[in-house]
């Protein structure tokens, strides 16, 4: 029988793998650290995980992990980075926003990390503590992966839904089915949230500003970026030991059942702490 370093240490391994296979980037590195998950180059920071965490939050550890590595798949920071001004709030509704992006694109592909990301944001909602610095950009993260996966998290998000529908009117659900057509393409969705951003009056105007128009002049190289990483993989897929298997159980997000689950996160949960964007 295993001691409870080696499974810890089978799991570090497991979950490297699975992290590095997520990516689709031979650059990308995985360490383990006991400070906030973030991302810093290539180097993907996870929690340090211990016996009894991964006994308890065993699928929270996973989906930090997947959401961390969608990061490196499908996201380019040379297009991001032409979306921020200097604006806070609106950055970090930029930056939610994009992160909901990547992660229904990987939950298309893959039911397993719909799975796993999913429960996450259900136990966060349910943990989750009033942050009126956060507050505006954490309804969009939540109601935008609501709306891109067609998940529901019932009256656990209704404060989110009430918020983002004040501010966005009549045309809120339009807004979202429009950024949902658009989650293939970063440079077209980012071009899109920040005109609706603009048309709401989020953006405090000032002379570093870049406009949605100015976003859509620049190189369509970087469009291409993460298209061609994963071209550059496709071939390779079937050959790679850490392949990612797709779950094909179905997502089940009765409140009986994630009630117990949201009891045992406890004091673990890191809710709204993942540095995605650095």
């Amino acid at each position: 029988m295993l001691k409870n370093h080696e499974i810890l240490e089978e799991f570090k391994k497991s979950l490297i793998a699975t992290t590095k296979s997520i990516s689709k980037n031979e650059k990308v590195e995985v360490n383990f650290i006991k400070e906030t998950p973030s991302i810093e180059g290539n180097l993907i920071n996870l929690s340090e995980p211990n016996f009894e965490s991964i006994k308890k939050n065993l699928t929270y550890s996973r989906a930090e992990a997947d959401s961390l590595a969608l990061v490196f798949r499908f996201h380019s920071k040379e297009i991001h980075k032409n979306l921020i001004n200097n604006d806070e709030i609106t950055n970090e509704i930029l930056n939610e926003v994009e992160q909901s992006r990547v992660e229904a694109k990987g939950s298309i592909l893959f039911k397993g990390i719909k799975a796993n990301i999913s429960k996450k944001h259900l136990l966060d909602l349910k943990k989750k503590s009033i942050n009126q610095e956060k507050k505006i950009p954490n309804a969009f993260k939540y109601v935008a992966y609501e709306k891109f996966l067609d998940v529901d998290f019932g009256k656990f998000n209704e404060n989110n839904r009430k918020i983002i529908k004040e501010k966005l009117g009549k045309n809120y659900e339009k807004i979202f089915k429009d950024l949902r057509d658009s989650i293939d393409d970063q440079k077209t969705f980012g071009s899109k949230i920040k005109k609706y951003l603009e048309d709401y009056g989020f953006f405090e105007h000032n002379q570093n500003s870049k406009t949605s128009d100015e976003i859509n002049q620049n190189d369509e190289i970087n469009n291409d970026e993460n298209k061609n990483n994963e071209d550059n993989y496709k071939n390779n897929d079937e050959n790679n030991p850490s392949k990612i298997e797709t779950d094909t159980s179905t997502l089940d997000l009765q409140e009986s059942t994630l009630m117990e689950e949201s009891d045992e996160i406890g004091e673990d949960s890191s809710e709204g702490e993942i540095e995605y964007f650095p």
